[in-house]
């Protein structure tokens, strides 16, 4: 038997070095495209391959975009394999000219090896993941009437219970035995709450508690493994060596990957598939919530009625349709979220800023239930500044081109990976001052927290907030928050977001002083954060102390509301 195994793995290892010198005699294409951006020097057959960083590749990027050797006014151009090739953008000014300005040909998906296996054939019903054409064109719509503004002032009670609930969470944290220092409940909390927002309006159930086997809990473990197998490195790279899904897993660094992916994809389509099933059911006992999935399965069953088939979503896609959106609205806010109360315990000067302006705003008796950046300036910087300083999303999911396209002189061939490094965007040494540094101040001086030319941050309308409109030659195009994406593929859902995060941030300054016992706060990007797809901070300790006995009775009573109303979605 021992050595039936010997010969098994002689033989793979053999055949494996055969392809090998057949795919480097077949292919001498190791040189560069004429005019492709700049990159590292390629080797034959690995192209860059062999330093594609393995974790926080946007570090090596915005490394590599600092140097003229190895990027091209800050474009890099990188190859991997023999044909797979990557345009890697840092800085905005390149984001506005092709992802926005040019998007029509802009805004299409690479293949990503990793979904080929963990969603469902034929693989094309996750949003984010799909190629640009009719299809995603239909589901952008669909999705897109959950963030228009009718939809966001019915969404804004659901806000706002759920923001009081997270407060009250943590004041019964406090208020035991357990202290919230170091046993990282407020974590969960978080993640429940803003989970809770979604599946609250979008399929008229609530999140009541972090159970475990609760759908809030289910869904954030399976997001936790999800982003991690789409990380650099922890799947093999069938789009450069598809001949890699031939080799047994055992015999490569990517061992059981498989069997990760297999299991991820059953967790996933099963809580989604559960979701779909059971509103429906409520649907037919006259029990439905006015949520969105309700409205968007009744729409359907009229298209189908009226004769339009071709407009009716499969059952497989609404399933995914309604996963996307309660990943789009749950896992990046939160983490932004948990990110400005790191900031906050780190930065208590910053934190005593923001308490005097929400004091000043709703008086020390009235917990906010809503928010404005106009009335909350710094509010709002801290919220902007959060985004710019540890975004969620360190690099956006990578677009495609879909013809050949010329830009500054360089060629950029069609099916290229375009990628937006969030990162470096953020932390250009040319565009902001101390770009490491915690300082919302930055952002009321200039609406984009950028160096140069003063603009007036509360003086913009809500159409002006997205890009720069208005803001003078210098930032013509830019937007207020690359954190979001950019392009056609620019996530929907900014306002939602911005509303959920700067009025649980609000309610949480309102009611605690957030204060560390630890002598130092790390806030280090490779210590304090995950390294993953999701850039979120890790648990540190941490301890929520409320302002007043007089705030806590407030808090009683408010919660005592905010259960009353989230009752109906029980």
């Amino acid at each position: 038997m021992a050595l039936d195994i010997s010969l098994l793995v002689a033989a793979s290892a053999v055949s494996l070095v055969i392809i090998l010198i057949r795919r480097l005699a077949s292919n001498s294409a190791s040189t560069r495209l004429a005019h492709f951006p700049r990159g590292p020097p390629t080797l034959p057959l690995l192209g860059n391959l062999h330093q594609m960083p393995l974790s926080r590749d946007y570090l090596t990027y915005a490394d590599w975009a600092g140097s003229s050797a190895t990027s091209s006014d800050g474009i890099l151009g990188l190859k991997l394999g023999s044909t797979v090739r990557v345009v890697v953008l840092n800085r905005w000014r390149q984001v506005r000219d092709l992802l926005d300005a040019r998007g029509a040909i802009y805004s299409s998906r690479p293949r990503v090896p990793a979904t080929e296996f963990v969603l469902p054939p034929p693989g094309d019903v996750h949003t984010a993941f799909m190629e640009y054409g009719p299809k995603w064109r239909r589901t952008r719509r669909a999705i897109t009437e959950f963030t228009k503004d009718d939809a966001l002032e019915r969404l804004l009670p659901i806000q706002d219970a759920e923001s009081t609930q997270l407060i009250w969470d943590l004041l019964q944290d406090s208020s035991s035995s357990s202290s919230t220092a170091d046993n990282g409940r407020y974590q969960d909390h978080a993640f429940r709450s803003f989970a809770g927002v979604i599946l609250a309006s979008v399929f008229g159930q609530r999140a009541k508690d972090s159970d475990p086997a609760g759908k809030a809990r289910r869904f954030f473990d399976v997001q936790e493994d999800w982003a991690a197998i789409l990380a650099g490195g922890a799947f093999p790279p069938l789009n450069v060596f598809p001949w890699l899904r031939h080799v047994p897993s055992v015999l490569t660094p990517w061992k059981g990957w498989r069997e990760r992916a297999a299991d991820i994809r059953r967790r996933q389509q099963g809580l989604y598939e559960e979701l779909h099933a059971e509103t429906v059911e409520r649907m037919r006992a006259g029990k439905s919530q006015d949520c969105f999935f309700a409205r968007l399965i009744a729409e359907q069953d009229q298209l189908a009625q009226a004769g339009k088939g071709k407009e009716v979503f499969t059952q497989l896609e609404l399933t995914y349709i309604g996963g996307f959106m309660l990943e789009g609205g749950s896992d990046t806010t939160a983490m932004a979220f948990l990110t400005l109360a790191l900031a906050m315990a780190a930065f208590p000067d910053i934190q005593k800023e923001a308490q005097a302006e929400l004091d000043a705003v709703f008086g020390t008796e009235n917990m906010p239930h809503s928010v404005s950046g106009r009335e909350l300036p710094f509010l709002k910087a801290c919220f902007l500044e959060t985004l710019r300083w540890r975004p969620g999303l360190t690099t956006a999911i990578p677009h495609a081109t879909t013809a050949d396209d010329t830009y500054k002189g360089y060629f950029i061939p069609k099916g290229t990976a375009v990628m937006m490094n969030t990162w470096a965007i953020n932390h250009d040494p040319d565009e902001f001052d101390e770009p490491d540094e915690f300082r919302p101040s930055r952002f009321l001086t200039n609406r984009f927290g950028a160096k140069g030319d003063k603009t007036n941050a509360n003086e913009r309308g809500e159409e002006e907030e997205e890009k720069g409109v208005g803001a003078g030659e210098d930032h013509k195009g830019r937007r207020e928050a690359y954190a979001f994406g950019a392009g056609r593929r620019v996530c929907p859902g900014q306002k939602m977001a911005e509303t959920s995060v700067m009025l649980s941030t609000a309610k949480l300054l309102w009611a605690f002083d957030v204060r560390s016992p630890a002598p130092r706060v790390d806030t280090g990007v490779r210590t304090a954060f995950s390294d993953s797809i999701l850039m979120g901070p890790n648990k540190f300790p941490v301890v929520f102390e409320v302002r007043s006995e007089s705030k806590r009775e407030v808090i009683r009573r408010e919660w005592e509301k905010a259960d009353a109303f989230m009752g109906r979605f029980e």
